[in-house]
């Protein structure tokens, strides 16, 4: 069976570390390594000094328009055939303007309030 690349995005404020990881770097680093869909995954999100796993790529940026720039050469650069970002649907959306052939799948963890209309 072919392996499939896969890369998870957990975008600026969040922390895939041994030392500050929350539920969502918790469930991402389950994901990405897990070896029953035996796939290549690539963790990508802010730098972190003890990560969580080996496959994890970090960016170093002070901006969110330097975030996604560097994520967009890294995504590039792997050419996966899906990327699975947490939370951040105009991350998202960036990507599946750029890379129209990859599958780009948003993980959302947290219910998404519907707007009201009030008349």
């Amino acid at each position: 069976m072919e392996k499939i690349r896969f890369v998870f995005v957990l975008p600026p404020g969040m922390f895939f570390s041994k030392s500050k990881a929350g539920s969502i770097e918790l469930c991402t680093h389950d994901l990405a390594t897990s070896h029953h869909f035996k796939m290549l995954s690539t963790v990508i999100g802010p730098t972190v000094i003890d990560p969580l796993s080996d496959n994890f790529i970090g960016i170093a940026s002070d901006s969110e328009k330097s975030f996604k720039n560097q994520l967009t050469d890294l995504i590039k650069h792997i050419n996966p055939e899906m990327v699975i970002i947490n939370q951040q649907f105009r991350i998202a959306s960036r990507l599946k303007k750029k890379f129209m052939s990859i599958k780009v799948l948003v993980y959302r963890h947290n219910h998404v309030k519907k707007k009201v209309r009030t008349f």
